[in-house]
């Protein structure tokens, strides 16, 4: 019951938020307020794909394609790719490619934005599905020491860079630090001090 909580509580505050920063991009048409929101629909997009695998739905619709380790790749790449986008609006926010989209972009930029999200869910979804998982008990902690310390060392990048580039000097930029730093404090205990 603690994943499809967590996992429910999660879609609904990731769609909150990318719907918001989508509201901010067509009020102030910034590109790096879209790619944030893009972010954002792929974090719930890629956690309702997360809920549906530890449901095992995605096992029980194609059998023979999930593997054990399908809840636990889209996990990774959940919590890998999301610092990214974070990363990709850190270097955007504060640069000349910031311009504001004309009016007459909106509706195309806001599609592709969903669209890059659902398609991005979709390459994660069967990268996860084919992706091998370690069988043995020794093979599966380093498995998950070393790609915890993967995601753990992308989500410290993405901090780093957003506070270099932006000094944390707006409120949306200063919510992103305490977002990626509560991120390190869950890959952390979950997933490096765990083992």
């Amino acid at each position: 019951a603690f994943i499809p909580s967590t996992d429910t509580g999660l879609i609904v505050i990731d769609v909150i938020t990318a719907m918001l920063l989508l509201g901010q991009f067509v009020q102030l048409r910034r590109p790096s307020l879209l790619v944030l929101a893009c972010g954002y629909f792929f974090a719930s997009f890629i956690v309702i794909a997360h809920l549906l695998s530890a449901a095992e739905f995605i096992r029980s619709v194609r059998p023979h394609s999930a593997n054990a380790g399908t809840t636990t790749w889209i996990f990774i790449l959940w919590l890998s790719l999301f610092p990214i986008f974070v990363m990709l609006y850190a270097m955007l926010s504060q640069s000349d490619r910031d311009r504001p989209v004309a009016r007459e972009h909106l509706v195309r930029a806001t599609g592709l934005c969903v669209l890059t999200a659902l398609a991005l869910t979709g390459v994660c979804i069967s990268i996860a599905i084919l992706a091998p998982h370690p069988g043995l008990a020794q093979q599966e902690d380093d498995f998950a020491l070393r790609t915890a310390g993967g995601t753990w060392l992308i989500s410290a990048i993405a901090l780093a860079l957003l506070y270099l580039r932006t000094r944390a000097r707006r409120i949306l930029d200063m919510w992103l630090c305490v977002v990626l730093f509560a991120w390190l404090l869950d890959i952390l205990i979950g997933g490096l001090l765990s083992h």
